[in-house]
């Protein structure tokens, strides 16, 4: 189970007491994502009601990420620019911030987060089952590794499976034909002859 906080006005002054309540009554879920707002939707015409500078809020995302983090529940920064983050929760700061997010923070914004970002719009958003995402985390952890890293390994294995897979179907094929493989024999012989070294074996 995850939960996510939309870090605004009203959630800023309450954020250490939500990371303790969750610590302490909730320690089945899996992960908080603390989401910075994005000047979408309802909250750009009502940004003078929700809007809260990320330079103001950090004593109190410092402390609420401490909480949560002290309590082993896996917790994440997203929407958030390096430079408005404290140092300290860099670690937590996931690859997210979307476009229009960026525009709305460009009077903090500097030429280290626009490396930062510069390949956040490759980054997407998948849908799937609480079971197969309980399933990655629990192979993610087991082999130290982000979920992501967990994903591109398995996905790895899987290319280079398919790969071999695919190999073995190609013998399989030319041994059913024995021209095809009468041939096949031939010029792998004459490849071994052509790169011989002319050395006895020991």
């Amino acid at each position: 189970m995850e939960i996510r906080v939309v870090v605004q006005r009203h959630t800023v002054p309450v954020l250490p007491g939500l990371a303790t309540f969750i610590a302490r009554n909730l320690p089945f879920v899996a992960q908080v994502a603390l989401m910075g707002l994005e000047m979408t939707g309802l909250a750009r015409p009502n940004s003078p009601l929700v809007w809260a500078d990320p330079a103001d809020y950090q004593r109190e995302l410092a402390e609420a990420v401490d909480i949560l983090a002290t309590a082993g529940i896996t917790t994440r920064i997203y929407n958030h620019q390096l430079c408005v983050l404290d140092r300290s929760l860099w670690p937590y700061a996931v690859r997210s911030i979307s476009d229009s997010m960026f525009a709305s923070l460009s009077r903090t914004s500097c030429e280290r987060c626009e490396r930062y970002t510069s390949s956040m719009t490759q980054m997407t958003t998948i849908k799937v089952s609480v079971q197969t995402r309980d399933r990655l985390k629990k192979l993610a952890d087991e082999d130290q590794l982000t979920m992501d890293g967990e994903l591109a390994r398995t996905l790895d294995k899987a290319e280079e499976a398919r790969f071999w897979e695919g190999v073995q179907a190609d013998y399989a094929r030319l041994q059913a034909d024995p021209q095809e493989w009468a041939d096949y024999v031939n010029e792998v012989a004459e490849w071994d002859h052509a790169v011989g070294d002319g050395l006895d074996d020991e």
